[in-house]
Parts: structure tokens; sequence; C-alpha cells
């Protein structure tokens, strides 16, 4: 398959950053563990995260369709007012939220029922007091990386924010004696500035563009954008509502359950972003473009083009994850190094797998609605794909445990993603099956044989090294002749529909 070239750059930059995560992943094993003090961590920035997200989640997702719509309606000029009117308003909300948390902070050491999971409560007040001005910070670089993908500047702030995570991450492993709130903390914030660092000339230009703008069209221009966001914000306040009853329920299974659980979703996480970043980079570009300049026919070209290219490289990510979840355990906390909480750990990351292919149709189908202007649609799909997934989360982590998170995210953004491309329109999910169900198929046959062999060699008691090197091979050669194939099909295609 001719996968697009700046498909290819994107995920190239990405990998890099996966490489970082996947580094970070066993130096934070390696020194925090399975610990209360990093479940205190964990809570915390899944607290200022989710806060961060459930307000502002919705602008930033919805910047680049309307930064495209006022581009081509009413010309560059009304686009850069809309830019520095967006990022005005998001960094001012930041620090109105910051500042109202530390006054709810200061009134109650316990204001997030915390008492009951294991003594976090000290400490993840603290963290949560420490992580506020991240919160300002984040929103700015996620507001200038939007507007820098909207001019074309896609791999600038993919290195920098790679760079800042290896920064980090070589800190900690250059001073581990330090205490653990230094390191994690000085970690983050190094990850956070150094995207800033890189956007510096473009936050120039929206001061320039801030400095010439009135009030009144300030006001029109928030307005605008909270009205195009608004469908969203439901969706993205169930999705992190979610997110934190995750943890809540991690929290509650005892010391060391939100390590075990951050260690499984840093790994889908890292692997995830890989595809949001692609999609509202790229796709969503691309996708507000066709609708707008070519038409239904043309829009559900590149929207098949993007399911071919996210299935291709996503079925790469999902045999690696499923595949390798044994071996990963050991190599995180070494042979010395595991617990019962520790080994709970390979099963999370086996559920996750399959739960990242519904994550990925469920953000495809997302930035297709975005683009196709059927915000409402989006909202409703996603709401209660959210709502589905917290009442499994209720209803199965007395049974299963930690599993019933990765499961109820896999079902949830199943039924969610099917939802949206039914809307997208006529025959688009039936697109969407005919090209998945095969692909998924073949998939989940590669992800198993790796894992068997996985444990063949573990039960031959091989040394680490060589089940490393020798399912690494076969990882490499089943995913060389699955593109072989994908490349085969889609020339095929092409000459068929030519002819």
């Amino acid at each position: 398959m001719a996968v697009q070239l700046d498909f290819v750059g994107l995920i190239t930059v990405r990998g890099l950053k996966l490489g970082v995560g996947l580094v970070t992943i066993f130096v934070f094993a390696r020194i925090f563990g399975v610990s209360a003090m990093y479940d205190a961590w964990v809570w915390s920035l899944g607290l200022v995260n989710a806060i961060s997200l459930m307000v502002f989640g919705p602008f930033v997702e919805t910047f680049r369709a309307t930064y495209a719509k006022f581009q081509h309606g009413e010309g560059q000029a009304a686009a850069d007012k809309y830019i520095a009117s967006v990022s005005v308003g998001v960094v001012v909300g930041a620090l109105v939220i910051g500042l109202g948390l530390v006054a709810l902070l200061s009134l109650s050491d316990d204001m997030f029922g915390l008492a009951s999971t294991g003594g976090l409560t000290g400490d993840a007040t603290r963290f949560v007091l420490l992580l506020l001005p991240g919160l300002v910070l984040s929103q700015l670089v996620a507001v200038l990386t939007a507007y820098m993908n909207c001019v074309g500047v896609v791999y600038r702030p993919e290195i920098a924010g790679t760079l800042g995570g290896a920064i980090g991450t070589a800190f900690i492993v250059l001073f581990p004696r330090l205490p653990a709130v230094e390191l994690l903390l000085v970690s983050y914030y190094l990850g956070v500035l150094a995207p800033l660092a890189v956007s510096f000339d473009f936050l120039r230009t929206v001061v320039s563009r801030l400095r010439q703008l009135k009030w009144s069209e300030l006001r029109f221009y928030v307005r605008a954008a909270t009205l195009v966001a608004l469908p969203l914000f439901v969706p993205y306040l169930l999705g992190q509502a979610s997110g934190l009853l995750e943890r809540q329920y991690a929290a509650l299974a005892g010391v060391g359950g939100l390590s075990v659980l951050s260690y499984a979703l840093f790994a889908r996480s890292t692997l995830q972003a890989v595809f949001t970043s692609a999609l509202a980079s790229l796709a969503l570009p691309q996708l507000s473009h066709a609708f707008q300049r070519d038409g239904e026919a043309a829009f559900r070209g590149v929207t098949d083009i993007w399911v071919r290219q996210c299935l291709l490289v996503g079925g790469a990510a999902v045999v690696f994850l499923y595949g390798f979840s044994d071996i990963a355990v050991t190599i995180l906390f070494g042979k010395h190094g595991l617990s019962n909480s520790a080994l709970a750990l390979a099963p999370l990351l086996r559920w996750y797998a399959p739960a990242l292919v519904s994550v990925i149709l469920y953000l495809l189908g997302g930035v297709s609605l975005l683009a196709a202007g059927k915000g409402k649609s989006y909202a409703f799909a996603g709401s209660l794909g959210q709502v589905v997934s917290m009442a499994m989360v209720v209803g199965f982590f007395p049974r299963l445990g930690l599993v019933a998170l990765p499961l109820a995210l896999c079902v949830s953004h199943a039924i969610a993603a099917a939802l949206m491309f039914r809307a997208a329109g006529r025959g688009a999910l039936r697109d969407l099956g005919v090209l998945a169900l095969p692909r998924l198929a073949v998939m989940a046959l590669a992800a198993i044989g790796l894992r068997e062999i996985d444990l063949l060699l573990a039960l031959d008691a091989q040394a680490l090294t060589v089940r490393i090197v020798f399912s690494g091979l076969v990882f490499a050669l089943l995913a060389g002749i699955v593109w072989f194939v994908e490349h085969r099909m889609f020339a095929y295609g092409t000459a068929a529909a030519e002819s």
C-alpha cells in the first residue's frame, strides 16, 4: 500500500517518541516500581490532565477544522484573529481553574475522597498543587501546536516533545537519589517546556495578532469557537469522568494498583499518541479540505485511505503489545522485582491491545464527523460510549479486577466507532467492515502466534536476550508479510479502479 509520505514522516518522528516512551516506562518501573508514592503521582497527574481535557479538549480538537473554515470562508486575516482569540481564552480559563483548585484544596485536605484508598490523601494533594502551573503551560502548548499544524508545521512540535521526554527521563537516570517528588515534577515540566520553546516564534505571532484585536472581535471569535466545541463537552466530560472512575477503582484495589495501571496505560497511550497526532495533524485537515472543496465522493476516498493506513500501522502496534506482554513484565521489573501487583501488568497489556484498535477507529470516526460538520453526531456517539464504559467498569470490576478497565474501553469505543461511521454517510459503516474485518483477523492470528512463540521460549528456559531477539525477528517477519500483502491488495484495487 502507498502510505502517504507525511504519515510515514510523522510515524517516524512518533516512533522516536515511542522509543523514548518505552525507555521512560523502564526507568520509572526500576526507580519508582509499584509503590504508594507513585500511586499518588499517577492519581494527581490523572486528575490535572482530566480537568484540562474536560474544559479545553473540545476547543483544541475543533481548532483545526474551524481554522480551515475561517481561512476558506473569510480569509487569512479572520483565521489569524480566531487563533489569537482562542489562545487567550484557553490560557485565561486555565488560570481561573488553577486558582479555583488552589482555593478548594486550601479548604479541605480530602476534597477528592481519598482517605479510604490507602494513604493517598497528603501526597496526592501536594502533587495536585505542584502540577497546577502545568495546567496553563500544557494548554498553551496544545493551542500553539494546533496553530503550527494549521500552517503546515508538523514535525517541529513532535521532535520537541520527543526531546523533552528524553531530557526528562535522562534527569531521572542521572539523579536517582533525589526525592521522588523532585524527580517526577522536574521530569514532567521538562517535557512540557520543550515544545513551548520551539513554538516561541508562533507565540510572538499570536501576541502580535492579539494586540490588533478589538474587544468585540475577541468576543465574537471566542463565541464562535465555543459554539463549534459545545457538542463535544458532554463526551469529553464523560470520557474524563470515566478515566477518573477507573483510577479510583484501581486505587481501591490496594497499594500498587494505580502503579500497575499507569504502566499499562503508559504503553497504550504512547502507541495511541501516534494516531492521535497523525489524525489531528494530517487526516483532519485533509478531510476538511476534501469535504469543503471536492464533495462527498472525495471525502469518502480520503477516509478509506486513512482507514487502511491506520489499520496497517495499528496492526503492528497491536501485535507488538499483545505478543510481548509477558516478557515486558520481566524487562520492566527484573526477575527479582516481581510481585503479585507487578504480575498483573501482563493481562492488562494483552487486553489493551484490542482496545487500541477500538480507540484508533473511534478517533478516525471522530475526525471524519468533525470534518463533515457533524459535531453533534460525534458528541452523541462519544457520550454513549463513555456511559457504556463506566457501566462496564462498575459492573465487572468486582469480578474481573483491573482487567475490567481495558475490557470496558475496548467494547465502549468499538460501539462508539460503529455509530460514528454510520453517521458519517451512507455505506460508510459497511465500507469500514469490508476494510477492517479481514485485517483484524490477520492481526489477531499474528498477535496470538507471536505470544505463543515467546511462551515456548520461556518454557525452554531461554535467556531473556534470546527471547527478545528471536521474538523481535518473528515480529519483523510478520509485519513485513502483512505490509507486502496490503501493498499488493492496494495496487490491485487501484489498477482495477483505473481500468
